[in-house]
């Protein structure tokens, strides 16, 4: 579910471009706060996924203010 193809970037304009960057990110997001919920035995593992997370939080953020 977090694998899916791209189009290349070549022939799209901005706003699509930042459409894709976002559902990218979403992706990621998504990714990460699942593996976090599943690695929650490993404690440290969970926490360092569950930050990667906050960095694509901020990433949807940024790309908002685009």
């Amino acid at each position: 579910p977090y694998c899916e193809e791209v189009d290349p970037a070549e022939a799209k304009d901005i706003s699509a471009i930042l459409e894709s960057a976002r559902c990218l990110e979403n992706r990621a997001l998504r990714y990460y706060t699942d593996a976090s919920v599943k690695m929650k035995a490993l404690s440290e593992v969970a926490r360092a996924l569950k930050l990667i997370g906050k960095k694509h939080t901020a990433h949807l953020k940024k790309l908002d203010t685009l």
